[in-house]
């Protein structure tokens, strides 16, 4: 059983587990007194811990020993066109199980998707709560990081430095994205960025801009993808050129 709490809490001793956690374990998975549990702050920390009261939705553990985990390696940011409906909570939930330590909204002029102003607050709540639930069920001990949805040069100018910052572009058909995988696969790359746009693409100046800042065009093979499987892809692709299980 793996609970989140705040890095503070977990350096406690004793703790009461937020009422979420408690309830979940109560009621979803019948703990019981005296079992084990995982404690992790989304940050890397853990803590073995087990549970010594538990009351209708009042649940407190102890802390028997604690340890650190290392960030998935290379460090992966996504830059997500926003897309409609819940094809957004989909990509956080799955970049969030594959280890993106960013996940930056991006508006387009040419999205679909559009997010008020004040629906931001509330629609990043919930996209930090799919990505909490997330890395409970796949054992995650870190939590990506999850922006509020800006523009394309709002989100490049914030970020970087990348040592690989990929601009995934159905337009682009000489350069496919391995070409830039495999021959640094054995390097030194610690930080990629990949830019996935929305379901109408990002604009020629949307796609200027990445390219001023360094982001380099690819194709993802001679399929037209959509934009959530794009993100599952690439993903999925560095995982396997560059070993992200192992950590540094």
């Amino acid at each position: 059983m793996r609970c989140f709490v705040e890095p503070s809490e977990l350096a406690r001793d004793e703790l009461d587990l937020p009422a979420e956690e408690a309830h979940h374990l109560v009621h979803v998975l019948r703990a019981r007194e005296g079992q084990s549990i995982v404690l992790c702050d989304g940050a890397g920390g853990l803590a073995d811990a087990r549970l010594v009261r538990i009351e209708r939705n009042r649940v407190k553990a102890r802390v028997i020993s604690r340890r650190e985990t290392s960030r998935p390696y290379p460090r992966v940011s996504l830059f997500q066109g926003m897309v409609r409906g819940q094809k957004m909570d989909w990509i956080i939930q799955k970049s969030t199980e594959l280890g993106a330590s960013e996940l930056r909204p991006v508006e387009s002029s040419q999205a679909v998707a559009r997010l008020p102003d004040a629906r931001k607050t509330g629609r990043m709540e919930r996209w930090r709560k799919i990505a909490l639930n997330a890395a409970r069920q796949c054992g995650a001990g870190w939590i990506p990081d999850i922006y509020p949805a800006e523009s394309m040069a709002s989100a490049i100018k914030d970020a970087g430095p990348y040592s690989l910052l990929l601009l995934c572009d159905p337009e682009e058909k000489s350069r496919h994205i391995s070409q830039l995988f495999r021959p640094n696969a054995g390097g030194q790359i610690s930080r990629i960025g990949v830019i996935i746009g929305p379901e109408g693409d990002f604009s020629p100046d949307e796609k200027e801009t990445a390219t001023r800042a360094g982001a380099v065009s690819v194709n993802l093979g001679p399929m037209t993808l959509r934009a959530e499987t794009a993100a599952l892809f690439v993903l999925s692709a560095i995982h396997y050129e560059f070993g992200c299980n192992s950590v540094h």
